[in-house]
C-alpha cells in the first residue's frame, strides 16, 4: 500500500501511528483476488522488526461487474478496481460499513517491475 485516503473515523484517529502493510495480490482462477498483508508478504521473506504488525490472509470475492469485489469479513461491501496496469500500480475504491456508518476509502497500491503475478493479467 503506497497511500490511503478515507473518511473512516477510526482511520483518521490512528493514521499518524499506522504503518502501511506490504500487500501481495494474487488473482485466483475463479475471478476472486487473494490478498496477503503484513510482514510475511515481503518478497524477501524478511519480516518487519515491529512486533505490532500481523500477517493476514483474505479473499476479495468477485462481484457481478468486472473489477468489482467484496469482503464481508472486513466489512468491505464494495471494492472496485478503479485503474491498474497490472504490474506497477492499482487504485482501489472501497466502501465499508461498520455499526451502520458508511465510509469510503481510496487506496493506491504500487508494484515492482517484473514482480510476482505480472505475467498473469486477470480480467478486473
Amino acid at each position: 500500500v503506497v497511500g490511503v485516503a478515507s473518511d473512516d473515523q477510526d482511520f483518521l484517529n490512528s493514521k499518524d501511528d499506522t504503518k502501511m502493510p506490504v500487500v501481495l495480490v494474487t488473482p485466483l482462477d475463479n475471478g476472486d483476488l487473494a490478498l496477503k498483508f503484513g510482514p510475511q508478504a515481503v518478497a524477501s521473506g524478511t519480516p518487519w522488526p515491529d512486533a505490532g504488525c500481523q500477517k493476514m490472509l483474505t479473499t476479495f470475492t468477485k462481484g457481478a461487474a468486472d473489477g468489482q469485489f467484496s469482503n464481508a469479513a472486513m466489512a468491505q461491501t464494495d471494492i472496485r478496481v478503479v485503474s491498474t496496469d497490472y504490474e506497477h500500480f492499482a487504485v482501489l475504491y472501497v466502501e465499508t460499513r461498520k455499526a451502520g456508518v458508511r465510509s469510503v476509502w481510496l487506496q493506491l497500491y504500487g508494484g515492482r517491475p517484473g514482480g510476482r503475478g505480472s505475467q498473469r493479467r486477470p480480467a478486473l
